[in-house]
């Protein structure tokens, strides 16, 4: 008979009706499809915690490197202003030692010239 007329439609006969049962293996299969997706979404969750740790850490990475490069360059500059220092110290010194000897020499120029002239 009709699901209407039957007595199983209301749950009090000892078969399910057709309908009532592939309503039941439709909210069975929805309710795998949710736990899957519960699942999936769980190990979204842990996948993203994993990559934002992941980033993290390389951005602790990529500021560790950026100023040890830092600090190279800065032991570079330092390197290099300490030899253009003792470099223009060492130049310094023989300009003053050239300028010392001309000096010398154009005192011992003029000091002949005026006992010439005497």
């Amino acid at each position: 008979g009709s699901p209407r007329s039957s007595p199983d439609a209301f749950g009090e006969g000892g078969s399910v009706p057709p309908n009532s049962r592939r309503l039941a293996d439709r909210v069975d299969a929805l309710e795998a499809r949710f736990t899957v997706l519960e699942a999936l979404q769980q190990s979204q969750g842990r996948r993203f915690d994993a990559l934002e740790g992941e980033q993290k850490r390389v951005s602790v990475e990529d500021a560790a490197k950026a100023r040890a490069q830092e600090a190279d360059r800065v032991a570079g500059q330092a390197d290099l202003e300490a030899r253009t220092s003792s470099e223009l110290q060492e130049w310094k010194t023989a300009m003053e030692e050239d300028l010392s000897r001309a000096l010398r020499h154009t005192s011992q120029c003029i000091a002949a010239a005026e006992e010439r002239s005497i």
